[in-house]
């Protein structure tokens, strides 16, 4: 039965025919609504059928004798030019481009099908395009069909011309990804020559299409810090800048149309089309934090200069000009290329300088600094140097001016590890006093107690015997961060040093509670306001003398009085537009006078000449801390604390002319090293094999971006300690040849031979990796020459005795006992015989030294091969290493305890649009696999790795009980790690974010936080929502650890909206509650794919680490040890066995092989 008008009669031929079955015929009844049907007011089913197939045998004449002919022409030109695709430019790109790769495909094609390359696909697609453009051209009778096959061959001969021109292709992204398959996958000697071939590609897609080049920009630059040519920072430079704002507008573009469409659909946030969206923001946002970085980086690199110039004006209005020239670099002639004046001062900044170790430390602000004070180039009164931490952490800061550590509102748990971990070995075993500690603990209801001045083995245990897991503990120890910074200005009295706090973008309450908490001289305040709002404030604040205003957009500033400030409000356009001014050297009152009536704005704020142990309270979140009015030396112990807590900063010398800027310049430390590419990752590498967005990457693959790169500088070469160590090597050589040559202690000078020509390659070692540690040298000498000594044993050291008898007795028996009878006829004897032994002993010297140098360069070689080898296998099984540790990285996420924070802290992440959790997972990683957390693989790493390279390579020891007993203990410890790795990454993950939760991130500081709500009424909105069994005891969401948890979070959300309508003046709780329960219910372990696809590469990498370093380089060593002597043995046999002698007496040794 079908209720179905069939458009023609196949189709009801073929329905009714399908009721036959079993060679029976079937029946059909067509039951139709008449008002569907043709002419349904003069129904005849015949005449029905009759019509539908007038109209499809109309159809059909019109398709033969129209749309027919078409098709014929469009198939039969499509023949020619798929001919032409695949004989003349497929052919030409596959064997007529290069020899090597032509015959490599002749080859290929004889066994399989040669797969097209990256290259050519591109180019086929680009054809494609225009045949494409061709075709609709067809279709809409643009081109007529009478003229199809000439405006096809047309085509055809200007695609000839193009490919042959190599302009082709019209669409810039197939240039980004052939650039990007060139750098990437071209086989090359030099990576500077395929980076060159890619370079035009990357260039060509600019010229094509600037707006969007923003990959082939990243791909400019990535192609310059490989080929390094002249200016190369500066070439990337600007390259990542011009990618990064191309990109930086197609992702205002993605949050654009996501805002619209959330305004317009309220449920859209549920919908498939929002987590697309979600996604491709994550991949570019992702792409554009690596670019930031990137230009970071080179920025660092560059060692760049700010100078402010400071120009005194003589008209009565206008007081100061002030010019900012930023990121400036020292020219060849290590000068600004600034135009400077007699009659102007000047600020001079330096940015990013660094400092190293190297036989001491080498800091570049301090060589800066003290070459400016040098000859009195800057008097020593001089106390205009500042020092400026930009966008620091208060809390640490605050940490340093601290002489006591003091540790707040800590758990249980986390009390004891803070005072276990300060406490020293000796006051563990209680031989001495720790610092003293004075403990609070808070109890729930507010309750106190109090504990001063006691030792810390004494609160572990009072601590370990508190039962209530709510108990908040507070501990400060005494003393126990006592550092120069602190101590200077703990006693200032005489000191005109000054510090100064920059609060950045600060609303109406923020600035208001700044005020109130934080002490200081003066006060600057900066605002953009309207002329409607300016204007009353200057007319009635008459303490505004003067202010500083913006000139231009170049960063020109003045400093006017306040009839010209006046005058340049009133003269704008109209009382909506916007102008930039400060104000200098306020007071609190007079701020505060300022700001009443502009609460919606938000504001710059200086505190200078801050009371810092009176103002703690107020100093909070992030800012700019200056340390002003510093001298020479008061500098210089600024500089160095810093360096100890590794605080970047930048310093300034103030109130320079123009001669001392210049000298300054040219005398300041601004070594720089190169860029170096450490990384290279797809952005699929992003996500785990499971949670791949394969739509979404592939569409920004298609577009070129597909790639990210890290970069960073390359370490100083460690100059001083290379030589000093070469040195060591080359005394321990020459002290050696003179044992031997005397026989004063030849296994002695044998010993020191083998240990100096082990230390001068520990110096090209030092050279290589550019990097060396006295300490690791020292403890891996001093082992060294402890095994030396077991293996010579304490019966060598009666060779001296040899040496005696060398001199004496072998030149004078012989030579005495011939002087007995021939003294008269022969007086040279003795002289002759004394100086060919020496002759002798001097050459088996020289040989042995050379044969030991010849050796070790083969055994370093022969190992440097075999770690190649292995990094080469590494590389290849990389990926499954990796899926592996995905699998175990996915099992460890879907546990319970873990599941549940990082729920919690990705919802405050979305709620905040914020990345903490990702960056403190990363953090606490990185911690957790650190190898400087693990004592065996540290020591392994400085002393016995060196050892297998170093004296253990040698003959007499490398098959020795000490050399495998230090093998096998390496191996054995790598294994341990191996299989407690993971599981110790698991168990610090759910140790650190427990504590983070508990100490950071209860529901009472989410609300004071994110709702800026006082304290102690958030703790009371908290309690009540206890009362309703909304919350925990523990200050957490009642909600189990499973991942569907929606039925629990339904009821939360009934509990809650009783909650609001009980406490109807907490409608802001109410709702925050509502949505963190919405959100928490939409996570998905897909959520966490990028933090767990981090948290496995980071392990992947310590993984194979340690498998190079511990299982593999220990017996690689020996198997290369072992090649090389069976080779030398082989020789030696060779050797004798052509000349009839042994190779030398040096080898003789070797025949025990």
């Amino acid at each position: 039965m079908s209720d179905i008008f069939t458009d023609n009669q196949r189709v009801e031929d073929q329905a009714f025919g399908r009721t036959a079955r079993q060679g029976k015929r079937g029946t059909g009844l067509m039951i139709l609504n008449s008002m569907n049907l043709i002419d349904y007011n003069h129904i005849n089913t015949t005449e029905v059928k009759l019509q539908r197939d007038i109209i499809e045998s109309n159809m059909l004449n019109e398709f033969q004798n129209n749309e027919l002919k078409l098709i014929q022409i469009k198939d039969k030109l499509f023949k020619q030019f798929c001919t032409f695709l695949n004989e003349e430019i497929r052919h030409d790109i596959r064997y007529n481009q290069g020899c090597f790769q032509t015959s490599l495909n002749a080859v290929t094609d004889v066994f399989k099908t040669v797969m097209p390359t990256v290259y050519e696909t591109n180019i086929i697609a680009a054809a494609e395009e225009q045949w494409a453009m061709f075709l609709r051209k067809l279709d809409d009778d643009t081109i007529p069909s009478d003229h199809a096959e000439e405006e096809c061959n047309k085509l055809i001969d200007l695609l000839r011309k193009d490919y042959k021109e190599e302009e082709i292709i019209k669409n810039s992204y197939y240039y980004t990804v052939i650039a990007n398959d060139i750098i990437m996958n071209d086989w090359s000697i030099r990576n500077s020559s395929k980076a060159k071939r890619a370079l035009s590609h990357f260039e060509k897609a600019v010229q094509l299409d600037e707006a969007a080049s923003g990959a082939a920009h990243l791909g400019i630059a990535w192609c310059a810090l490989i080929i390094q040519d002249e200016n190369y920072k500066k070439k990337a430079l600007e390259s990542f800048e011009k990618s990064l704002k191309i990109l930086s507008n197609e992702m205002a573009m993605l949050n654009s149309m996501q805002l619209l469409l959330e305004q317009k659909q309220p449920t859209f946030t549920d919908s498939e089309l929002y987590k697309q969206l979600m996604t491709k923001v994550t991949i570019l946002g992702t792409y554009l934090n690596s670019v930031q970085g990137n230009i970071g980086a080179i920025k660092k690199s560059l060692r760049l200069i700010d100078l402010i110039e400071i120009k005194q004006q003589s008209n009565s209005n206008v007081l100061e000009k002030i010019e900012y020239y930023y990121e400036r670099e020292r020219n060849s002639n290590k000068k600004l290329e600034i135009k400077m004046d007699k009659q102007t001062d000047y600020t001079l900044i330096f940015n990013d300088l660094t400092w190293r170790e190297d036989s001491g430390t080498i800091d570049q602000a301090l060589i800066t600094i003290n070459n400016a004070y040098y000859k009195d180039k800057l008097p020593s009164s001089y106390h205009g140097i500042s020092i400026t931490l930009k966008q620091a952490e208060l809390d640490r800061i605050k940490a340093i001016f601290n002489q006591n550590k003091e540790y707040l509102d800590l758990t249980k748990e986390s009390a004891i590890d803070k005072l276990k971990s300060e406490r020293t070995m000796w006051n563990k075993l209680r031989i001495t006093s720790s610092y003293q500690v004075d403990l609070k603990i808070i109890h729930s209801d507010n309750k106190t107690e109090e504990f001063k001045n006691k030792q810390m083995s004494e609160l572990i245990t009072l601590i370990e015997a508190k039962t209530d897991d709510t108990l908040r503990f507070n501990i400060i120890i005494k003393d126990a961060n006592v550092n120069e910074v602190n101590k200077h200005f703990k006693n200032t009295a005489n000191d005109s040093a000054t510090l100064q706090i920059d609060f950045e973008r600060l609303d109406f309450e923020s600035i208001d509670e700044k005020l109130s908490s934080i002490k200081a001289k003066s006060i600057n305040i900066e605002m953009v306001l309207t002329k409607s709002t300016l204007l009353p404030i200057i007319d009635r604040n008459k303490c505004i003398n003067t202010a500083k205003v913006c000139v231009t957009e170049q960063k020109l500033y003045e400093k006017v009085n306040r009839n010209e400030l006046v005058k340049r409000v009133t003269e704008l356009k109209n009382d909506n537009s916007y102008f930039y001014i400060k104000f200098e050297s306020l007071q609190t009152d007079q701020i505060r006078n300022i700001i009443c009536d502009c609460k919606e704005m938000s504001f710059n704020i200086s505190f200078i000449g801050i009371d810092f142990y009176n103002s703690i309270n107020g100093l909070n979140g992030q800012a700019n801390f200056h340390f002003n009015n510093l001298n020479e030396t008061t500098s210089a112990i600024i500089t160095k604390d810093l360096r100890k807590e590794n605080i970047e900063f930048s310093f300034e010398f103030q109130c320079l002319i123009d001669h001392q800027v210049e000298y300054i310049v040219i005398h300041a430390n601004l070594d720089q090293e190169d860029i170096q590419i450490s990384k290279v990752k797809n952005l699929m590498e992003l996500y785990t094999k499971g949670s791949i967005p394969t739509v979404e990457l592939n569409e920004f693959t298609a577009k070129g971006i597909e790639y990210m790169i890290e970069i960073n500088e390359k370490r100083f070469f460690p100059w001083r300690s290379v030589i000093a160590v070469a040195i060591l090597g080359s005394l321990q050589i020459i002290a050696g040849g003179v044992l031997i040559a005397t026989r004063f202690g030849s296994t002695v000078g044998m010993g020191l031979i083998t240990e100096g020509i082990a230390d001068m390659f520990t110096a090209y070692r030092a050279f290589s990796n550019r990097q060396f540690s006295w300490g690791d040298y020292c403890k891996q000498k001093a082992v060294s020459l402890v095994i030396s000594a077991v293996s010579m044993g304490y019966s060598k050291l009666k060779d001296a005795e040899k040496g005696v008898k060398t001199l004496v007795g072998s030149a004078g028996t012989e030579a005495l006992e011939q002087a007995g009878t021939q003294f008269a006829t022969n007086t040279k004897t003795i002289g002759q015989t004394v100086a060919q032994t020496g002759k002798n002993l001097k050459n088996l010297a020289f040989k042995y030294t050379g044969v030991k140098g010849s050796e070790t360069v083969v055994r370093e070689g022969l190992n440097s091969g075999v770690e190649y080898l292995s990094k080469f296998s590494f590389d290849l099984i990389k990926p499954k290493i990796s899926e592996s540790v995905q699998s175990k990285i996915r099992v460890i996420f879907s546990k319970s305890d873990l599941t549940y924070l990082l729920r919690k802290m990705d919802v405050l992440d979305l709620q905040t649009k914020s990345k903490i959790l990702q960056c403190k997972v990363d953090q606490i990683v990185a911690d957790t696999i650190n190898p400087r957390h693990d004592i065996a693989r540290k020591q392994w790493d400085s002393i016995g790795g060196p050892l297998l390279k170093g004296v253990l390579a040698d003959v007499k020891n490398y098959g020795s009980a000490i050399s495998m007993t230090i093998r096998i203990i390496g191996t054995l410890n790598g294994l341990y790690t191996l299989q407690t790795l993971i599981d110790n990454v698991y168990i610090e993950l759910v140790k650190n974010l427990s504590q983070i939760d508990k100490n950071t991130m209860t529901i009472t500081l989410v609300l004071h936080r994110n709702l800026k709500i006082d304290k102690e009424i958030a703790r009371n909105a908290v309690n009540k929502l206890k009362n309703l069994e909304i919350i925990d005891e523990n200050d957490n969401l009642k909600l189990s650890s499973y991942y569907d948890v929606s039925d629990e979070c339904i009821k939360l959300k009934r509990k809650i909206d009783e909650f609001n309508r009980q406490e109807k003046d907490q409608n802001d709780v109410a709702q925050f509650m509502k949505s963190f329960c919405d959100q928490y219910m939409q996570i998905e372990y897909d959520s966490f794919s990028i933090i767990s696809k981090s948290v496995a590469d980071k392990i992947t990498e310590q993984l194979i680490q340690i498998i190079e370093s511990q299982l593999i380089q220990p017996w690689s060593t020996l198997a290369a040890l072992l090649l090389f002597y069976l080779l030398l043995f082989h020789f030696a046999q060779c050797w004798k066995s052509l000349h009839n002698k042994p190779l030398d007496t040096a080898y003789r040794q070797h025949n025990n092989l």
